[in-house]
């Protein structure tokens, strides 16, 4: 049998032969409608995911997640369910074990008129989710396909969750990481590096709320003194919330949507405020929500008036400790000599990544192809990385099977 470095040369040079169907398959995989809320086409995507990974010997099982609740336009708790998770799983009765993810919703709903892909040049590729994360899809399943294939990884095993909710914060598959993060030494996700090839450490809490402002309605020519209007008080408690924002603190809040209103004739009696919050301290997190809360109590006091605030942090502020110095120095050792060192950089973006260092996993979370406007018609990838990052993959997977490198 061939030696450990003959079949890694193999599963190298295997890789970069089918540069030019990863490529293709990118295309497709992009061109395959799957927003957040669209259940159907995130089912056609899994049906093609399960698919192509069956062609490389590879199952995809199919995980059932619970229900998401959010608040409809009429301020209501509304439950629904959308697609599986998916799972595929190789000796999980090894003694170490390396859990790998990444999301195949994207943030283009069906009703998006970015739907088709267009080559910028001889590497770039614009497209919806070319980047974010279709491109990581591939790599990751690419990777495992030549890892599988050339017999590199006998010594460990490894679970690999594709999950269709993540660009929503994840309300669906947070407790399908939860349970998998103890079951695993580390990971590796596969959300895209930066556009300069930078590569993410640290990152910024996220979290995501609602208010909920329900006043009374009443002719504004008539009787306008017995309506209560929804929309004059939450302009207010957005304000209020607006004053939140703290540069010093490195505390953001974006409010990003108003709902509420009808005829011009009557006072509104709904109006719907919901906005983003982004904190770098783990310690801002429940200061944050006590401020919050606190300026909704008293909005809630106004006579008339009902005032409910949903949601929370779903993804708690990552930071770098020694467990995740020693993956990124395995990614750097992955590397091919040629390349340039790795530069690690802190972000405001929260990835699945977030949740799974805080249940207890070590990860590096971008090792997707570097390319840049995410969540933007002109996002693109540079398809000249694809391979380089899946062959990275390759070599820091063998290398944690062989006990060599900085994870041992």
């Amino acid at each position: 049998m061939n030696s450990s470095a003959d079949r890694l040369n193999d599963a190298c040079r295997w890789l970069e032969s089918q540069k030019s169907v990863i490529t293709q398959q990118l295309v497709q995989w992009a061109e395959i409608a799957s927003g957040s809320h669209d259940t159907e086409g995130l089912q056609q995507m899994a049906d093609r995911l399960r698919s192509d990974w069956q062609q490389h010997g590879l199952i995809l099982q199919p995980t059932s997640l619970p229900s998401i609740e959010e608040i409809d336009s009429h301020g209501d708790i509304l439950c629904w369910k959308t697609v599986d998770a998916l799972v595929a799983r190789q000796r999980p009765e090894a003694a170490r074990r390396v859990l790998l993810a990444i999301h195949f919703d994207t943030v283009y709903e069906r009703e998006s008129s970015f739907r088709k892909c267009q080559w910028l040049d001889a590497d770039r590729l614009r497209g919806p989710g070319v980047v974010d994360a279709k491109g990581g899809l591939l790599v990751m399943m690419w990777a495992l396909a030549a890892i599988e294939k050339f017999d590199l990884a006998a010594e460990i095993g490894w679970t690999a969750i594709l999950n269709p909710d993540e660009e929503i914060g994840s309300p669906a598959s947070a407790s399908l990481f939860q349970q998998q993060a103890g079951l695993h030494d580390f990971g590796l996700l596969f959300e895209p590096c930066l556009p300069d090839g930078a590569m993410v450490s640290q990152r910024k809490g996220s979290g995501n709320f609602t208010i909920v402002v329900r006043g009374r309605s009443a002719h504004s020519g008539r009787d306008p003194e017995n309506g209560r209007n929804a929309i004059v008080l939450l302009s207010q408690v957005i304000g209020e919330v607006d004053r939140l924002n703290d540069p010093q603190a490195d505390t953001t809040v974006n409010v990003g949507r108003i709902e509420g209103g009808g005829p011009l004739n009557r006072v509104p009696d709904l109006a719907i405020g919901r906005l983003n919050v982004r904190v770098s301290d783990a310690s801002a997190l429940a200061d944050f929500e006590n401020r919050l809360g606190q300026i909704v109590d008293q909005a809630n006091e106004r006579e008339g008036f009902e005032v409910r605030l949903h949601g929370g942090f779903h993804a708690p502020p990552k930071s770098v400790d020694d467990r995740t110095r020693k993956i990124q120095r395995a990614v750097e050792a992955s590397l091919d000599t040629a390349a340039a060192a790795i530069r690690w950089q802190s972000t405001g973006g929260a990835c699945d990544g977030s949740k799974l260092a805080f249940y207890g996993l070590p990860n590096v979370d971008t090792l997707g192809p570097r390319g840049g406007n995410l969540h933007n018609p002109e996002e693109w990838v540079d398809t000249a990385s694809l391979v380089p990052k899946a062959t990275s993959i390759v070599r820091l997977m063998t290398d944690y099977s062989r006990g060599v490198g900085p994870l041992v």
